[in-house]
């Protein structure tokens, strides 16, 4: 594919931006070249509400690192939350606008045994991050027409999946396929089994629920073949709708 995406200047952008904003700016480790700016938000309170949010890990889903970069810009809606930002994981697959990295590597397949350096790198910074109360991953579907999300939360936790998807729909329409990448779905939701089953090439999400277990985490899914600004504003819209969620539900996730 042609290249669609700066990474270069994505990342010279952001780090220019967030500390603006009140963002601390970190790094991961740079990969062919191509630096990986990541960005932490603190919070006030001695006991805050932790919100992970990721991006770009799909090279041909330029809409979530260009959300995830105006998030930078509204630190007004974490009043309370403190959050880990990373609006780049795979900065050589944007840059040539296709879906694995620059070794034809999907990113989102490589979190049990990873042979990329930007996995790699990036489970180095995620083992020294606390748990969050809530995981968001930002993506986008080449073959859907409406968007939807991937939910997966323990009983005990309170479901913010009506909360995202009203937010996504006010920006987009919803996904009504009954089968997405032979997931069943309804409504524009993939419920995923807690625990999650077995397989040996991790997403994401995988690594978290590892990790921690209480993993409650949602990735937002939106239709590349509608306008970009229309895809850009529907995950700004539900991350948004995230944190206010996590702020209404306080004492139940830090009890």
């Amino acid at each position: 594919m042609s290249p669609v995406f700066d990474s270069r200047q994505f990342a010279e952008d952001t780090a220019q931006l967030a500390p603006q904003h009140g963002w601390r700016t970190h790094a991961l480790n740079a990969v062919d070249g191509f630096p990986r700016p990541w960005f932490h938000l603190p919070a006030a309170e001695a006991q805050p509400l932790r919100l992970y949010i990721s991006a770009g890990i799909h090279g041909d889903e330029p809409a979530s690192s260009y959300a995830a970069r105006e998030l930078l810009r509204h630190t007004d809606q974490f009043v309370g939350i403190e959050v880990f930002l990373f609006p780049l994981l795979n900065p050589a697959g944007m840059a040539r606008g296709s879906r694995e990295n620059a070794h034809d590597i999907d990113l989102n397949r490589d979190y049990l045994n990873p042979v990329s350096a930007e996995v790699s790198g990036h489970l180095a910074v995620l083992r020294e991050l606390p748990p969050c109360h809530a995981y968001l991953h930002l993506h986008e579907d080449w073959e859907a027409q409406g968007a939807y999300l991937y939910a997966l939360r323990r009983d005990d936790i309170p479901n913010a999946t009506d909360t995202l998807l009203a937010a996504m729909a006010e920006h987009l329409p919803i996904e009504q396929a009954t089968l997405i990448d032979d997931f069943e779905a309804e409504g524009g939701v993939i419920a995923r089994p807690y625990p999650l089953p077995p397989r040996d090439d991790w997403p994401e999400p995988y690594y978290f629920e590892d990790q921690h277990g209480a993993y409650h985490g949602y990735t937002l899914e939106t239709p590349s073949s509608l306008e970009l600004p229309q895809r850009i504003a529907a995950h700004l819209s539900a991350a948004h709708a995230l944190a206010n969620f996590l702020r209404e539900h306080r004492a139940v996730f830090l009890r």
